[in-house]
């Protein structure tokens, strides 16, 4: 009995050992090393990775829609399409919902399939989610941007050496010209709302802003379809632009050649020759012809080199102007000269005299020329050219009050021409001719001097000299909006 219970006491104490837990050694010396080598080198820190944003689709592109119905009416066809695509459906009243249309498509996204659905119906739509709009009538903005205003352009050479007093002193002249562009042939805005209106149906309405520079319609499918390809084409017209290039030429003709030059020689030289293509035509001015002559080279150096054949040539001038599509570009070749004109009031100290008095002018003499551009669809380009030519060769004089004033007598030459050319030709215009009379004195030195008998000792001669002006125009069409999709 004491030998059993000796042995239950042994096994005990050796289950309880064997579940004791073991622990083992651990040095301190050791475990204090590495916690002051880790406060030392700190571990590295592993980088700040940013959390990729999450792409975000709208509901109506991450679906793909397929669909077929021959006859169906519109309702059924849209309401289970915008169920499935999360949609309210609102209608207009004057949409029937009962429209017949047939389609047919498969794997389109929600925009697609709406273009599809309402392509052959006049009705129009909108998405503002979660809603689909249904009308038959919208309003619709373009935008035209910044149009031209009117071009109201006036030339005027000289002047009434009188002003607004008649017959006074028995002295009257009148030396100007005026050339007047027609400020209703060139109102873009009102080309615009002309085109606009005719668009329109009765039932429709517009709305000019031009000062925004956009046009609203309200009206149907189909006008508005209408209103938005002409201000399309509109803004790719208005949007295009011509570089000119002028050089404007002086040929003082030799005596043999006081008649101006020989443009038909000219032409047989340099067609002879084969060094140039070009195409001459004659158009009439005012007083006497003007030539045009068209070269398919932008480079005229050997024109020029052919007229130096009739006199000596001096350039005056080589403007580059940049102008919009159909404006006007105003070229001036010249100088400016003063003179006085009398001026009166209506009434003076007495009733019924006028009150007189001078007035300093001015006056351009040379050339003024201005040239409009028009550029068709195929880059062929229109210019419409003015020359006008002005010069004085004699002045007036009369008295005012004990003084001579002197106003002066301005020949004009003037001419109108239009002409279609391609893009990088020249245009040549010539037939300008211009005379300068000048009084020479020649006289004996000294005996000449003495009075009384000097005349017998010296001469006057009178010459003249004539140039004709020579022009040179380039178009060159530098930029157009290409017409939107």
């Amino acid at each position: 009995m004491r030998k059993s219970k000796t042995l239950s006491t042994l096994f005990v104490l050796l289950f309880l050992y064997g579940c004791a837990p073991n622990f083992a050694r651990y040095d301190t010396s050791d475990a204090i090393s590495q916690t002051k080598e880790s406060a030392e080198t700190p571990p590295p820190i592993p980088p700040q990775l940013s959390p990729t944003p999450l792409l975000e689709v709208e509901p109506e592109k991450e679906k793909l829609f397929s669909f077929s119905a021959s006859g169906l009416a519109i309702e059924d066809v849209l309401v289970p399409l915008c169920k499935e695509a999360q949609l309210n459906v609102v209608w207009d009243k004057e949409v029937n919902r009962k429209t017949q249309v047939s389609v047919a498509f498969e794997d389109l996204t929600l925009e697609e399939a709406l273009e599809v659905i309402f392509a052959p119906t006049d009705y129009l739509y909108s998405v503002d989610n979660p809603t689909l709009h249904v009308k038959l009538i919208d309003t619709r903005i373009f935008e035209l941007g910044h149009v031209p205003n009117k071009i109201s352009s006036q030339i005027q050479v000289g002047g009434d050496v009188l002003g607004s007093i008649p017959d006074v002193g028995g002295v009257s002249g009148k030396f100007q010209i005026q050339a007047d562009t027609d400020k209703e042939a060139v109102d873009l805005w009102k080309q615009v709302e002309e085109g606009i209106k005719s668009i329109v149906s009765t039932e429709g309405k517009y709305f000019i802003n031009k000062l925004a520079g956009m046009v609203t319609v309200t009206d149907g499918k189909k006008n508005l379809k209408m209103a938005e390809q002409f201000i399309q084409e509109l803004k790719r017209s208005l949007g295009r632009q011509v570089l000119i290039e002028a050089e404007v030429v002086e040929v003082t003709l030799e005596k043999a050649q006081s008649w101006g030059i020989d443009w038909s020689a000219v032409h047989s030289f340099l067609v002879d020759n084969k060094e140039i293509e070009v195409t001459a035509t004659q158009t009439l001015g005012l007083p006497g012809s003007v030539v045009e002559f068209a070269a398919s080279r932008h480079d005229a150096s050997l024109v020029l080199d052919v007229l130096g054949r009739f006199g000596e040539v001096n350039v005056l001038s080589k403007p580059r102007v940049n102008v919009m599509n159909g404006q006007t570009a105003l070229i001036n070749v010249g100088r400016v000269v003063s003179y006085w004109e009398l001026t009166g009031l209506a009434a003076g100290a007495e009733i019924g005299q006028p009150v007189v008095f001078p007035e300093q002018k001015t006056v351009l003499l040379g050339l003024i020329m201005g040239v409009t551009p028009y550029i068709s669809s195929d880059d062929y380009v229109t210019l419409q050219v003015v020359p006008i030519v002005s010069d004085a060769n004699t002045w007036s004089e009369f008295q005012f009050q004990d003084q001579t004033l002197k106003a002066p007598n301005v020949d004009i030459r003037e001419a109108n021409t239009m002409v279609g050319i391609k893009n990088g030709e020249t245009i040549i215009i010539g037939g300008l001719i211009t005379s300068k009379k000048t009084d020479t004195e020649h006289k004996i030195p000294l005996l000449g001097d003495l009075p009384l008998l000097g005349y017998l000792f010296k001469r006057k001669e009178k010459t003249e000299q004539r140039a004709e002006l020579v022009i040179f125009l380039t178009p060159r069409i530098t930029s157009f909006n290409k017409k939107e999709g």
